[in-house]
This record gives structure tokens, C-alpha cells and sequence, in this order.
């Protein structure tokens, strides 16, 4: 990609392909923050964590919220525009250990409590068990994280005056994780069935916008 067309590479994010001398800058990237061989947040959401490539500026910070800051930073001020750039923003979201978003999650409870007064029944699967309702506000507050730091991104593209000349892909890796051995999963896919780690299609089937100017239409 650079030496084809000369584009400037930023990777964000979740890396999970290989520990020191396979991350992003081994592979093509010119930028790193925050990926390295790691699934799942190495030290947690909230600073001080324990990433090789991204220390925490303060306490109590939250990841999803740098990595935007990072990210809307290098749309900004560090894109050279003479070269077109790649993106890659890979955030851990939503990804286990599930911890709520602060700013959001009173919110959610509230939904929770007032619209859920009664447990819902698992879903039976194989010798697994999976949740049967979307009803985890820890889960909602960590989506709307993603949800209000995608739209600051693209807010910062707009403001750059790129929107007309930029596609957008946004996409996940798996369904969500519904079902588990012992318990049920944080989130649940209904009407598809199960969810990460199986190959029904609540786990494999996933979310998928693209927008490129030009070329897609809405609807």
C-alpha cells in the first residue's frame, strides 16, 4: 500500500498477531498505539494499564477514549495532506474483562432496572448456556463508548474537509459473546443463534457499514 500509492499507515488499537517483532510496525505500519499481542486489554480500561505501546496519561483514564484522542490527532495535525492515509483503528471494545464506560453507565442501570424487572431465562446450547436478552448495562455503556468515539472520528475527518475523499469501513471481528460454558455471555444475538466462538451464525455473522463517497448509497 505505501509504496503503490504512497499512503501514510496508522494502526490503533488491538494487534493480537504476534508479540515484539510482529506488531504493526513490522508489518507494513508507520505508526503503533496501543496494538500489541494481546486479545484483550493488557492491565484493564483504565489507566495505569499495561500496554507496551501506550502508557496511560493519567489516572483513571479511559483506553477507548485515548485511542479517539490519538486518532483524531492524527487526522488533524499529523496528516500530511499531500499523502492520502490508512487508518486502522482497532479498539478493544467490546471486549472481556467487561467494564463499564463511567460516563455512561448510570444511564444504563436505570434503563436496565426499569425495563428489565425480571430475570430472563437462558438459552439452552450443546452443554453451554447463552444470555437470551439484551439486558447488560456494563455491555451498553462499553457499545456507546465505541458508538460517541466513532462519531468523534468522523467528525475530525469532516473537519479536515476529507468526508467527500475518505471511506469509512466499520466492521467486528465476531458476533458477540452469548454463550459460555458455566454462565451466560455478556450480550445476546437473537435472532441468530449463539455467539463468539461458535460457528452458528450469532457468531459469525457481523456488523458491517461501509460508506464511500461516490459509491454508496444509503439504504
Amino acid at each position: 500500500l505505501q509504496a503503490a500509492a504512497g499512503y501514510q499507515t496508522w494502526f490503533l488499537g488491538k494487534w493480537h498477531l504476534g508479540g515484539e517483532g510482529f506488531w504493526p510496525t513490522d508489518q507494513g505500519f508507520d505508526v503503533n498505539i496501543g496494538g500489541c499481542d494481546r486479545g484483550s486489554s493488557p492491565g484493564g480500561y483504565y489507566g495505569p494499564w499495561k500496554n507496551p505501546n501506550l502508557t496511560a496519561r493519567e489516572q483513571g483514564e479511559y483506553l477507548t477514549t485515548r485511542l479517539t484522542d490519538e486518532a483524531v490527532g492524527l487526522v488533524e495535525a499529523a496528516a500530511d495532506r499531500t499523502k492520502p492515509f490508512l487508518l486502522y483503528l482497532s479498539y478493544y471494545n467490546v471486549h472481556t474483562p467487561i467494564t463499564a464506560d463511567t460516563r455512561t453507565i448510570d444511564h444504563f442501570r436505570r434503563e436496565a432496572a426499569e425495563r428489565f424487572p425480571e430475570p430472563a431465562e437462558p438459552v439452552a446450547e450443546h452443554d453451554a448456556r447463552s444470555r437470551s436478552r439484551q439486558d447488560n448495562p456494563d455491555y451498553a455503556s462499553m457499545v456507546r463508548a465505541v458508538d460517541l468515539s466513532v462519531g468523534r472520528v468522523l467528525e475530525a475527518v469532516a473537519r479536515a474537509g476529507l468526508s467527500d475523499n475518505t471511506v469509512v469501513v466499520f466492521f467486528s471481528d465476531n458476533g458477540g459473546l452469548c454463550t459460555l460454558p458455566n454462565r451466560v455471555g455478556p450480550t445476546c444475538n437473537l435472532p441468530l443463534r449463539s455467539g463468539k466462538g461458535w460457528l452458528y451464525e450469532g457468531g459469525i455473522r457481523e456488523p458491517l457499514i461501509i460508506r464511500a463517497p461516490g459509491v454508496t448509497r444509503p439504504g
